[in-house]
């Protein structure tokens, strides 16, 4: 079928609803280890689940869409599909392990009419549709193409985000040493690369432990940088462009450039680089500059 982007839209926040409802009613169950994927990481009934209510929801809809998912990995459905679905059923899986009531999320994004013959050629600013749910509070933050963001729940945007006359800064907060932010150490490379970034920032740098709640969090202002590097597929990167996007942010790449014309499938796909998103150009390159040049190669 013929799917308009307000549908897309509409779509992308009930599937999320309809993961978190699945995970819930899981509960205990949820956190059973099914095996590991193909990025070598830990399965849980919990991420599965997920998956398979997303994938269920688009066939009931009666989308032909191409799925590209962490767990169930390429799988088209309907026949002929111009559109392409990315998906991490569960973000932030040693976190739900952990605590049902932490913060951890499904990731879902949507990608523009290119014939699944050419689905390698499909680029970052080609979304549609940027979604993540936070499982813990059912909030739903939605990037949808020329039209903002919209978080649906319990939070709200902040009021002091706006637009400067020069168009540079989304929030007060992001200026200097006074800004805060999430790094993933989950990843090696990025406390190397990262090192001197933090020295600056007397606040500090978390880590929740899930992409999705670092992006989604970005989106609505609560932080000014998440500084995390390529891997698995690039999956949870594509689905969070979109929404940064939205917001007013910026995402860049080792090479101080926006990510959004790289193909999804292939940029830096054999190693990790840093990718930093910012609530304005000028602090993201900001920070760019603080990561030596040995970390910055393609």
């Amino acid at each position: 079928m013929l799917a308009t982007v307000e549908f897309l839209r509409e779509l992308t926040c009930a599937t999320l609803h309809n993961a978190n409802r699945t995970l819930t009613s899981l509960g205990d169950a949820g956190r059973e280890e099914v095996g590991t994927n193909r990025f070598g990481n830990t399965v849980f009934r919990g991420d599965i689940a997920c998956e398979e209510t997303v994938i269920e929801t688009f066939r009931n809809a009666g989308v032909d869409i191409r799925i590209l998912s962490e767990e169930h990995g390429t799988l088209d459905v309907g026949e002929g599909p111009e559109l392409l679905g990315i998906l991490d059923g569960l973000d932030g899986s040693g976190v739900y392990k952990r605590n049902l009531g932490g913060r951890y999320g499904t990731m879902l994004g949507i990608f523009q009419g290119i014939p699944h013959s050419r689905f390698e050629e499909y680029l970052f600013e080609d979304y549609l549709v940027s979604g993540i749910i936070d499982h813990s509070t059912g909030c739903v933050y939605l990037g949808t193409i020329g039209k903002g963001v919209d978080i649906r729940g319990d939070r709200a945007l902040p009021p002091l985000i706006e637009l400067s006359s020069a168009g540079s800064s989304r929030e007060a907060i992001a200026v200097g040493n006074r800004a805060r932010g999430y790094i993933d150490r989950a990843f090696p490379f990025n406390l190397e690369a990262y090192a001197a970034v933090e020295k600056p920032y007397p606040k500090g740098f978390e880590c929740l432990g899930s992409s999705s709640m670092h992006y989604a969090d970005l989106a609505s202002g609560e932080v000014s940088l998440v500084l995390e590097c390529t891997r698995k597929g690039n999956l949870e990167i594509a689905v969070a462009y979109g929404l940064v996007h939205e917001a007013g942010s910026v995402m860049l790449g080792p090479d101080g450039r926006d990510i959004g014309p790289q193909r999804v499938l292939d940029f830096a796909r054999d190693r990790h680089v840093p990718i930093i998103s910012a609530l304005n150009m000028s602090l993201a390159q900001e920070t760019l500059a603080l990561v030596p040049e040995e970390f910055r190669e393609v």
